[in-house]
């Protein structure tokens, strides 16, 4: 459907692109580069209103004929160019710039730097979004596979997707991992050979899921891998090492949350006591920390966008963030004391108060995840929404009625859910969630 959405859109573009005027600009002018002595004027944008993907038309000057020698910005956020001529750029609108956006263009790759931005004019983004159930049947706690709608969970805490739509769900006390075919439109169990499973992470080429359990008595199993040339079957257990002591790096402690980035696993267990990873490859695990000041129980989600590591502490309503590179000036190794962690949202857990850094306020936090252009997102359990943390650490709330309990499908700010545990976001920003005590999963796509 979003291919589909996309082909259409770039196909009005070509239209508008064969039925334009050549009065729009000089016939004999298509061939002129950007004179970078003169100025770039933007004169008009047709239409002005419109959503992802919409096919625009910006009048101006000096836009030259090189689509590599110019970006087009909707506010922040970089539209995908069709052509350009000198007095005509073709675009196509991107995702969420904001409700009403500015429109800049800027020279690249010219060596000199011009930019011009259109006057009193600006462009009104209407966004699309929806929340539906894919899968499980409200409030039924069992244990079924079937077609999507009629399969059973009994209490789902996470659920992970890859960019080739793999859905992964974590049914922790049905102790399985069931996956959900799109292309079936059903629920299959993939394996119960977990004690609890818990938070989930995909490796960078998402070639492997890796998945911890919550349950101490698997020790000394640290987490299980899953990997897509088995079909995701047969979970590969990752053990525990010892010290230079002979004792065990992790040891008795309960694992809380777990995250993946291009080399590493990494766990923290309750109460943070300690912050470990552990080598893919070569499976060596390395304490990383220790002691930390957090809240029982935190989780953990690596962002592409700038390398760092992310933490949500479910008691305290917070967020924070570390680098998990960072080597202090005694080791050799990364370690993260107290002074690495960075707060970055929440003051402390309360009813939902929307905000940026400290002004805002949070509810129980539970699984958090990150999406392509580096925002931050994750579940309210207490407060029974979803939050999104922007860069600038906004934080807003996409889904839910803050405070309120229920089920109900819609629009995003219309929607209720029951003490969700998990949202996962998706590269392209589509997020699911596992509706743990409505026992089902849903998608929120907004655009």
């Amino acid at each position: 459907m979003k291919r589909l959405a996309f082909t259409l859109s770039y196909l009005s573009v070509f239209l508008m692109l064969s039925c334009q005027k050549s009065t729009e600009g000089r016939s004999d002018g298509d061939s002129s580069p950007i004179d970078l002595n003169k100025p770039i004027e933007l004169n008009d944008i047709k239409p002005r209103e419109g959503g992802i993907g919409t096919g625009v038309i910006i009048n101006g000057e000096n836009f030259g004929n090189d689509t590599s020698k110019i970006e087009v910005y909707f506010n922040q956020k970089r539209a995908t160019l069709v052509k350009v001529k000198p007095t005509v750029i073709y675009a196509l609108v991107p995702k969420q710039p904001g409700d009403l956006s500015d429109i800049r263009v800027v020279t690249k790759n010219t060596g000199k730097q011009l930019e011009g931005q259109l006057k009193d004019i600006k462009f009104q983004y209407h966004i699309k979004a929806s929340v539906t159930t894919i899968a499980g049947v409200f409030n039924e706690s069992a244990e079924s596979d079937g077609p999507a709608l009629e399969a059973k969970f009994k209490r789902p805490v996470f659920v992970a997707v890859s960019d080739d739509d793999d859905i992964i769900i974590t049914d922790d006390d049905a102790k399985r991992m069931a996956a959900l075919s799109v292309q079936d439109n059903k629920v299959y169990t993939l394996s119960k050979d977990f004690n609890y499973p818990w938070q989930t992470a995909y490796s960078k080429d998402q070639s492997a899921l890796f998945v911890t359990e919550r349950n101490t008595g698997s020790k000394p199993t640290l987490f299980k891998a899953m990997y897509k040339g088995n079909s995701w079957l047969e979970p590969v257990p990752f053990y525990d090492q010892k010290d230079n002591n002979g004792l065990y790096i992790l040891g008795s402690e309960q694992i809380t949350g777990l995250a993946a980035d291009d080399e590493y696993v990494y766990l923290i267990t309750s109460n943070a006591k300690k912050l470990v990873r552990v080598h893919q490859q070569t499976r060596k695990v390395e304490l990383m920390g220790t002691n930390l000041n957090l809240s029982t129980w935190s989780y953990l989600a690596f962002n592409k966008a700038d390398g760092k590591m992310y933490l949500a502490s479910e008691e305290w309503g917070r967020i924070y963030r570390f680098d998990p590179k960072h080597i202090p000036a005694d080791k050799t190794t990364p370690w993260i004391s107290n002074a690495d962690l960075e707060q970055l949202v929440g003051t402390g857990k309360g009813t939902a108060k929307e905000g940026v850094g400290m002004a805002a306020q949070l509810g129980n936090l539970s699984g958090i995840s990150c999406d392509g252009e580096g925002n931050v997102y994750t579940a309210d359990y207490s407060n029974h929404i979803i939050w999104k943390m922007d860069p600038q650490l906004s934080a807003t709330i996409v889904a839910g009625s803050p405070g309120v309990g229920g089920y109900k499908d819609g629009l995003p700010k219309e929607s209720q859910f029951n003490k969700p545990y998990c949202v996962f976001a998706t590269t392209s920003g589509i997020l699911y969630v596992a509706d743990t005590n409505n026992r089902v999963i849903r998608c929120i796509a907004i655009q």
